[in-house]
């Protein structure tokens, strides 16, 4: 895979959504795709081909952490 989760991403074209990987999904005509939570409006989320997207050196990422209630593991960050 190109990217994993918590990596700093921006969409190459069009409107260059930036934000940072928060999963992956692959279908039939996407193969590897990946879904990208918003640096500027937490929780909207978009989902791209990894041929859509670059990396992102820009600011470096913070991440507020999400832990699901079963888990101590960071669901973005994986910290």
């Amino acid at each position: 895979m190109k990217f994993k989760r918590g990596d700093l991403v921006r969409e190459i074209k069009g409107s260059q959504w930036r934000g940072f990987v928060v999963g992956s999904y692959s279908t039939m005509l996407t193969p590897e795709g990946y879904c990208v939570e918003s640096r500027f409006e937490p929780g909207s989320v978009h989902i791209y081909p990894a041929a859509a997207l670059e990396w992102d050196y820009g600011k470096p990422f913070q991440c507020k952490h999400s832990y699901r209630e079963d888990s101590t593991v960071c669901e973005i960050c994986g910290a």
